[in-house]
């Protein structure tokens, strides 16, 4: 059988590798439990040990010496395809992801403070269901990047700061069909799979304007992922075999730089209310190059472009102490899209959204308590275009997000 791919350039859309790097323009802002609850905002309101991420100058502000917190997530996303020229609508298989946090903090006395802490700021899964109409762009992927952090913080009097190196270490597989077909009709594929690292800084600083009226600001740097031994393993006819074989590649990505500022007011001992803004680079994201080992008539080394824009997030808390054991949180958040129309892919498809927070937090023992929340997202909906496939829609998406975790201090 003659292979029918040959009249067709093969591009193996690599954007899922800058996924392992910083989410695609879909983070996963889920590095706290109980900032979750309040519209995923830290950066001026000290909620535990997780500041390490949110604002590492608040390190000190903990009222014990040692506070520890881990928290998990359960992710599950939806999300719908719908292609008006073939009034054909596809969805994603269900299925659940897990980001998760943990923390530790320690007081070292003259106002320095230490912490460390490991969470997973970009981390997803998406399956689409069989024989779907992008399945030459992407049928399956997961995705996952871990940092490390160590942090240190001063503070004297109302004012903080602190600094925390970051160590990102990011996995990726990810499965799209290939347009050749052995005698009984069936698709070849692509299995491509890749490891990544990086090192970054996180840089805050607080100041109490008042009293109860905090300003907190934090910056986390760009940052460059390399990915040096990716892998492509293809599924296809012996006749395709001589084109399309197995090889190695590598690819290198900057992460976005993030720039987070907040007001907090905390009028008594009971409310508190945390509004703050987040700026993120993603316009560093304007072009996608993969160099393959080898190339073939069939298959090149991509260089596609993404032009990708800077965007911004806006988030709003208030928390409400219900008593001796009980806190109570609310929150609300604007995410906008950096993501270009035109090149626009269904790998992690992403658009304008809405987040509907609340969570608690239940003391169970004097140094130990519980704490949850639930995230309500949904997106615009949004008509997009993947000029490099000819594959286009409309998409809109929903996920539902339910946080759980611990702290203990003493």
């Amino acid at each position: 059988m003659r292979p029918n791919f040959l009249s067709y350039r093969l591009i193996i859309v690599l954007l899922t590798l800058s996924n392992v790097v910083f989410g695609g323009g879909y983070q996963v802002n889920l590095q706290g439990v109980k900032q979750t609850g309040m519209g995923h905002c830290g950066v001026s309101l000290y909620q535990g040990p997780s500041a390490i991420f949110f604002n590492p100058a608040q390190l000190g502000f903990s009222t014990n010496k040692t506070a520890i917190s881990f928290g998990v997530n359960l992710v599950d996303g939806r999300i719908v395809h719908y292609n008006p020229a073939t009034n054909q609508q596809y969805r994603n298989q269900r299925g659940l992801s897990t980001p998760f946090s943990v923390y530790a903090t320690r007081k070292l006395g003259k106002g320095f403070a230490f912490g460390i802490g490991a969470y997973t700021p970009y981390g997803s899964s998406l399956k689409w269901e069989d024989n779907w109409a992008g399945r030459f762009v992407v049928t399956d992927i997961s995705l996952r990047a871990i940092y490390v952090q160590p942090t240190i913080s001063y503070g004297r009097g109302p004012w903080s700061i602190g600094i925390g190196v970051m160590a990102g270490f990011g996995s990726l597989n990810y499965k799209r069909d290939i347009p050749v077909t052995d005698s009984e009709g069936e698709y070849g594929s692509v299995l491509l799979t890749a490891s990544s690292r990086a090192i970054g800084f996180n840089l805050g600083t607080s100041i109490e304007l008042s009293k109860g009226f905090v300003f907190g600001m934090s910056y986390r740097t760009q940052h460059t992922f390399k990915a040096e031994n990716g892998f492509a393993d293809f599924t296809v006819p012996e006749t395709a075999s001589e084109q399309l074989y197995d090889q190695n590649f590598s690819s290198q990505i900057s992460a976005p730089s993030n720039f987070m500022v907040g007001l907090s007011l905390q009028p008594n001992d009971k409310w508190a209310f945390t509004g703050e803004v987040n700026f993120t680079g993603w316009s560093v994201y304007q072009k996608l190059e993969i160099d393959f080992e080898e190339n073939t008539d069939v298959l090149n080394d991509i260089s596609e472009r993404r032009n990708w824009r800077d965007s911004e997030a806006f988030r709003f808390g208030v928390l409400r102490k219900a008593g001796q054991s009980l806190t109570l949180r609310a929150g609300f958040s604007r995410d906008l899209t950096p993501t270009n129309k035109q090149f626009y892919g269904p790998e992690t498809p992403d658009s304008d959204r809405n987040g509907y927070h609340a969570g608690f937090t239940l003391k169970i023992k004097k140094k130990i308590s519980f704490d949850a929340a639930f995230q309500w997202a949904e997106t615009d909906e949004i008509t997009a275009y993947h000029e490099p496939s000819g594959f286009g829609g409309k998409y809109k998406g929903r996920a539902f997000v339910y946080c759980f975790g611990f702290s203990y201090g003493l």
